[in-house]
């Protein structure tokens, strides 16, 4: 059996850690260079650390949801989730019955111009395109599907030009 010593594990960690990072420093400097402008790359990482960690609170875990997340934070305000007159922000990104894929969706509609009572409608819509989608594969598409989402969440790298 192999075994991989503590300080080994904690190096590919790391080493993981600095390229999601570096993916999500090049993407935000892309993305919104005005939100970025000033901030020395220490500066800019520290940011995206405090973000990770905001979203980590509001149960946002998927590296793609943390990045996209952090992408919102940076466009609107470190502050857009606690600040008036986005109340209401705050209270879906806390809801537990809401998983992250929702809750950023929801930040993403309000962003584009939705409004809050509209919003649910615009992210039920696409549920209901899911379910309906997923009511027409068979047992057998429907477990490949699961076993390809678990394997998605392992998946050490992403590629954070697909948010």
């Amino acid at each position: 059996m192999l075994e991989i010593r503590q300080e080994t594990l904690r190096s590919f960690e790391d080493d993981h850690r600095s390229r999601w990072e570096n993916q999500l420093v090049d993407h935000l400097i892309r993305a919104c260079p005005e939100s970025v402008l000033g901030l020395s790359e220490d500066e800019l990482r520290l940011r995206i650390q405090e973000c990770e960690a905001k979203a980590n609170r509001y149960h946002i875990l998927a590296a793609n949801q943390v990045a996209s997340f952090t992408q919102i934070l940076f466009e609107e305000g470190f502050d857009f989730d606690e600040r008036p007159p986005h109340p209401w922000v705050t209270e879906i990104l806390s809801d537990p019955k809401r998983d992250e894929y929702a809750k950023v969706d929801h930040l993403w509609a309000y962003l584009d111009g939705y409004e809050k009572e509209d919003i649910e409608d615009v992210v039920l819509v696409d549920e209901e395109l899911n379910s309906k989608a997923n009511e027409e594969l068979d047992d057998d598409e429907l477990d490949n599907i699961e076993v390809d989402r678990a394997l998605d969440e392992e998946l050490d790298d992403f590629d954070i030009d697909d948010i």
